[in-house]
């Protein structure tokens, strides 16, 4: 994934809150950080990155726990 255009769907589906910003725009942002001694607002964070993962993963532990069935008593 880190070898495809920012513009590829692929990119673009797995990173929607990066969506439009190249290297350039990555690297501008940082200059403005450094120059204003805060983030640029509208730089992606990880934080929402973190945030869609953790989404994600309590989804899929709710439908693991209705997927699972318990074992038949063997007698």
């Amino acid at each position: 994934m880190h070898n495809l255009p920012p513009d590829a769907a692929t990119w673009r589906r797995l990173n929607p809150e990066a969506a439009g910003w190249d290297v350039g725009a990555y690297l501008a942002a940082d200059l403005y950080a450094l120059w204003a001694g805060e983030a640029h607002p509208a730089r992606p964070q990880k934080a929402a990155k973190a945030a869609r993962y953790a989404a994600l993963r309590d989804r899929l532990e709710r439908q693991r726990a209705r997927h699972q069935t318990e074992a038949p008593a063997t007698d």
